[in-house]
């Protein structure tokens, strides 16, 4: 049977009799001490001696043996004691100790008591020597209790029990056996001493102390073990120290409560076999470098692992399964990883390089001071991913034995690291060097950091968020060169990358973030850069290549700069921004830079940002492709409040085939943009005073001024839209192919002392529009509304808009050209400084209505070669002033070649001279000219409108004076003459009543009536005279008063084919030719002769 230990202090009672006495269970055997050779065998019982000499010794000699019998259930108890007061110097056992030899499990016991003697005697045994073995056979026990003194052991073998009735000490010398029983101690906690520092290897199997009765001191050395893995054991004990004499001590108990010591001035070695042990204590070394602990399967030690100055040589993790834990501070010179499992260090402070050599895990929940190696390449893990704030003052990996993986969490690393992946989380600081095989990801909510404060960083692998990851961060940080040699954000882009350093910082490969924020110092974009958002605050950025950038601010005096085309909004659907602002901010692209290729983009240059395109000889291209939009704000974009401008520094701006937009908001006082402008798009000017000083004439698109003033050498597009601002040309306003509006108090002037034109240039088109108060159009010189062959020009004045010309003003310049005036609403006006001429050579037409005005020096309605022109003065305060004469009709260059027309009717006013001036009609020879009072011959008659002049004076062509409105009593003041020597005029009445109140007898055409009734109050010559002269006609003349006398030449028919109707009263003549009174058949006519000194004479 199996001996159990059993750790006990068992008093014996002193025997009486003489010194030197041995008693076998009670009866004396002998008064002298066993000699050598000498042997005694006892069955039961207990055999004692006493000594009272207390200096004195026993020595039971070599070759002895005291033996237990070999009956069943024996006990037998030697005790040595002492009666006297002091110590028993030595006690000495040579001789061999054992219980039945030969025979098994007969449960027989063997107690051995070293301590002082029942009664009197109070001295201990000082030292025990045991130098034979103490053997307890198998299913027998042998129990020793010491008591003050030394208990040395030569060897044992299944000894059961130790137990320390005082605080002495059990020392094995030299000894290799094993203590199957328990090592308790009774004395009080923290008393009695095993000693096992001398021995060869000694296994105490059994327990060692207790809680609250621990031993005080465990010594080790050698090869020792305590405990048996395949036990429970447990050790409590003060402190345990190990020495320094080769081999490994090992401890295989199951709870170990002490603190350990390495005191050795060599490497000691302690070894934690047993899974799942706990250690209670701290291990510490009393020499720094000395002692090393190594640590098995799912151990955990509480307490700290060296001191600071006082570091373990080594500390060492074996165990083949996960779980091993330190709680407490490390302080190694070096942790080896010399297993797959996964180990933690989970204290604050850990001191020490650690060096994998297998492929397993240490989890840092701490500070590391030291270096982190691996002897094998790909191999370790290094895992500080708990939320704690972590440093590591050290390398880890190295460039040709990288580890496999480095978990990270709020941590940071001083040193330069090498590994086959990195995950980070929380905020990773990396202060060094970092190289990875697959990549470094962050997790969610993390940040990474590569600060190169202390020296150049460079970044070997990919950089990533973890995948899904959308609000990881990446921080470039420090002072020096950064370098990243591989792709940054390639699987999953980061959310935020800030670039920080202030020293260079490089990507050589493809950069992904959704946002990136660049300030001081030097970036070099090498790969492709994607980004929704990329903020350039500060120092320079430079891109090599194509980038695919949602949002580009530069700001703050930042430069950004690239090689190839800067594209914006260049893919299909995509839409991307830039915007440069800030003094010294700028975007420097060494070719074209293209704002909306297939896709959408705006360009933004504010407060004293630059964009250079190739320094200037490249173009900057807006809109390019059918379907994109492109805009280029200088200042604010629309809708924004103004702010400074920006430079555009570029060879063109060319508008594409999408929609294209230039806006100028601004708050400069004198803003130049000097790029050409081709192409169609839309110019905004909103704000600030701009000057288009480039060559604009290959736009023809539309310009809009709504704010500010925007000055141009000339007016290009197809639109040119001014809205409660101002445009300033420098040269003459040309608008050729330009549709220009003013509206809103918007001003157009036009600075050129040249004659402008609308319409101007051979077969182009133009337009104006001047609406509502404040608005106007003012030319430093004429303005031609319809110049060139074959051109096109319309102007419009309406709701209060003005328009001056100081010069001369032609509507309908040249053959085939069309120019058209309309001046409606009252307060507008056009002001003409000089002649207005309503079609030169050209077709022309001037309207007047609704109470708008024009004014010129003299009027010329109809010029040269077969057009017809005609000016409509309509509506109440409708008026055209005209300070010298007016001339209907003139420069014809044939017979109805050309003719003009003037239309006066619903209460319009021409004014000739004040009244006091002469109009002619149908001035020179082959040309027409017709004068409507009310409405034209063959239109409906409208109310009549006024022609202030002293005179209408018939000229060499053929000329008509037509009067067709609705008054019941219309005074024609102006006399009727003749200026030319030709027969066409004619005074053609169709309807209304009129009065013809001034001297005409110098009229010598032809007088038509067939409506209404014309009176004559006043003289009238002529010639022909037909009232009722067509069809279906019925014509009245009134001759009335003695002033009134109307002569003429030549016939005078009542009646020729309708019905006429002559009354000659009240002194009133008439003096004809020949008369007939309804000449034709149908025809009816009447003629009144009454009053005193009326007639009709018929020469």
């Amino acid at each position: 049977m199996t001996s159990t230990a059993l750790v006990s202090i068992m008093p014996m009672a002193a025997y009486a009799g003489p010194a030197d006495t041995i008693i076998d269970n009670g009866e004396v055997i002998g008064d002298d001490p066993l000699e050598q050779n000498e042997s005694l065998t006892v069955s039961a019982g207990a055999i004692s001696a006493t000594f009272e000499n207390s200096a004195a010794s026993l020595t039971i000699g070599a070759g002895n043996a005291i033996t237990l019998g070999d009956g069943l259930g024996d006990t037998l108890t030697l005790s040595v004691e002492t009666d006297g007061t002091s110590a028993l110097q030595t006690l000495t056992f040579d001789s061999v100790i054992t219980t039945d030899p030969g025979t098994t499990n007969n449960a027989n016991t063997l107690t051995i008591n070293l301590f002082e003697a029942a009664g009197a005697g109070t001295g201990d045994i000082a030292t025990t020597n045991f130098n034979g073995t103490v053997v307890a056979e198998p299913g027998d026990s042998i129990t020793i209790n010491v008591g003050e003194g030394d208990a040395n052991f030569g060897g044992v073998a299944n000894v059961a029990d130790i137990n320390f009735a005082g605080d002495g000490t059990v020392e094995f010398s030299n000894a290799n056996g094993a203590l199957t029983g328990n090592v308790t101690t009774t004395a009080g906690n923290g008393t009695g001493t095993l000693d096992l520092s001398n021995a060869g290897f000694t296994n105490i199997i059994g327990d060692i102390g207790a809680s609250g009765a621990a031993l005080k001191l465990i010594k080790l050395n050698g090869s020792d073990q305590l405990g048996l893995s395949t036990n429970n054991n447990s050790i409590f004990a003060t402190t345990i120290e190990v020495g320094d004499a080769g081999g490994a001590t090992a401890i295989s108990a199951g709870t170990t409560v002490a603190d350990i010591r390495f005191t050795g001035s060599a490497n000691g070695e302690l070894s934690f076999v047993k899974t799942n042990a706990i250690l209670t204590g701290d291990v510490t070394t009393a020499t720094d470098g000395v002692g090393t602990l190594r640590l098995g399967s799912n151990q955990t030690v509480t307490g700290n692992i060296g001191a600071s100055g006082a570091a373990l040589a080594g500390l060492q993790f074996d165990g083949f399964s996960d779980g091993t834990v330190i709680d407490g501070d490390v302080f190694a010179q070096t942790i080896t990883i010399a297993s797959t499992a996964t180990s933690t260090l989970a204290g604050a402070t850990n001191v020490g390089n650690i060096n994998f050599t297998a492929d397993g895990e240490i989890v840092l929940n701490g500070n590391l001071t030291g270096n982190v190696t691996t002897g094998t390449n790909g191999t370790g893990t290094l895992n500080l991913s708990n939320a704690a704030t972590q440093t590591i003052t050290g390398f880890v990996g190295t460039s040709t034995n990288g580890l496999l993986s480095v978990e990270l969490n709020n941590d940071t690393i001083t040193g330069a690291v090498f590994a086959t992946s990195i995950e980070t989380a929380g905020t990773t600081i990396f202060k060094n060097n970092v190289t990875t095989t697959n990549a470094l990801t962050t997790a969610a909510g993390g940040t990474v950091v590569f600060d190169s404060t202390f020296g150049d960083n460079v970044i070997n692998g990919t950089v990533d968020a973890v995948a899904g990851v959308t609000d990881a961060t990446m921080n470039v940080t420090g002072s020096t060169n950064a370098e990243f040699n591989g792709v940054i954000g390639g699987s999953q882009a980061f959310n935020t990358l800030n670039i920080l350093n202030t020293g260079p910082t490089i990507f050589n490969e493809d950069v992904s973030a959704t946002t990136i924020n660049a300030s001081a110092g030097t970036k070099t974009f090498d790969g492709i850069v994607t980004a929704t958002n990329f903020n350039a605050s500060a120092g320079t950025t430079t891109f090599n290549t194509s980038n695919s950038i949602g949002t580009l601010a530069i700001t703050n005096g930042a430069l950004v700069s690239h090689t190839g085309n800067g594209l914006v909004g260049e893919a299909s659907g995509a839409t991307e921004t830039v915007l440069v602002t800030g003094t010294n901010s700028s975007w420097t692209s060494g070719g074209d830079i293209r704002v909306g290729g297939s896709g959408n983009g705006t360009l933004t240059i504010a407060d004293g940002g630059t964009v250079s395109v190739d320094a200037g000889f490249d173009n900057l291209d807006i809109a390019v492709l059918a379907g994109s939009t492109g805009t280029l704000n200088i200042g604010a974009a629309l809708g924004s409040t103004a702010v400074g401008a920006g430079t555009l520094n570029a060879a063109t701006l060319a508008f594409g085939a999408g929609t294209g937009t230039l806006n100028f908001n601004h708050t400069e006082t004198s803003y130049d943009f000097d790029a050409a402008i081709t192409g169609t798009g839309t110019i905004n000017q909103v704000s600030g005073v701009t000057n288009l000083t480039g060559d604009a004439s290959g736009f023809t698109g539309t310009t809009n001024v709504s704010g500010g003033t925007l000055n141009v050498d000339n007016v290009h597009g197809t639109l040119m839209n001014v809205s409660g601002a101002t445009l300033q040309t420098t040269d003459a306003l040309l608008l050729d192919g330009t549709d220009l509006a003013i509206s809103s108090g918007g001003t157009v002037q036009s600075n050129g002392t040249g004659t402008g034109g609308i319409g101007s240039n051979a077969s182009s088109t133009g337009s104006a529009s001047v609406t509502g108060a404040g608005s106007s159009l003012v030319m430093a010189g004429g303005l031609v509304v319809g110049g060139d062959n074959a051109s096109s020009g319309t102007l419009t004045i309406s709701a209060g808009g003005t328009v001056q010309s100081s010069a001369n003003s032609v509507i309908g310049l040249n053959a085939t050209s069309t120019g058209a005036v309309t001046v409606t609403g009252p307060n507008s006006s056009w002001t003409n400084t000089g002649n207005l001429t309503v079609g030169d050579q050209g077709d022309a037409t001037l309207i007047i209505s609704d109470g708008g005005t024009v004014s010129s020096l003299n009027g010329l309605i109809t010029g040269n070669n077969a057009s017809t022109s005609s000016a409509t003065v309509t509506g109440a305060d409708s008026a055209w002033t005209i300070a010298g004469d007016l001339t209907i009709g003139d420069n014809g260059a044939g017979i109805g070649s050309k003719t003009g027309t003037l239309t006066i009717a619903d209460g319009g006013v021409v004014n000739v001279n004040s009244g006091s001036g002469t109009t002619h009609l149908a001035k020179n020879s082959d040309i027409g000219g017709i004068l409507n009072i009310g409405a034209a011959a063959g239109d409906t008659a409208v109310a009549a409108g006024t022609l202030n002049a002293a005179t209408l004076a018939f000229g060499d062509g053929i000329g008509t004076l037509n009067f067709k409105h609705t008054g019941t009593n219309y005074n024609f003041d102006a006399a009727i003459t003749m200026s030319g020597v030709n027969t066409f005029a004619t005074i053609n009445h169709v309807a209304g009543v009129t009065n013809l109140t001034a001297d005409s007898s110098g009229f010598a055409g032809d007088t038509i009536v067939n409506g209404g009734t014309l009176n004559i109050t006043n003289k009238l010559g002529g010639a022909i005279v037909n009232i009722g002269d067509t069809s279906g006609s019925n014509g009245t003349v009134n001759v009335s008063g003695a002033a009134a006398n109307w002569t003429t030449n030549n016939i005078l028919r009542v009646g020729k084919n309708g019905t006429g109707t002559l009354t000659i009263a009240d002194g009133g003549t008439v003096t004809n030719g020949s008369g007939s009174i309804g000449l034709n058949a149908s025809s009816n006519g009447t003629v009144t002769v009454t009053g005193p000194g009326s007639s009709w004479t018929n020469t």
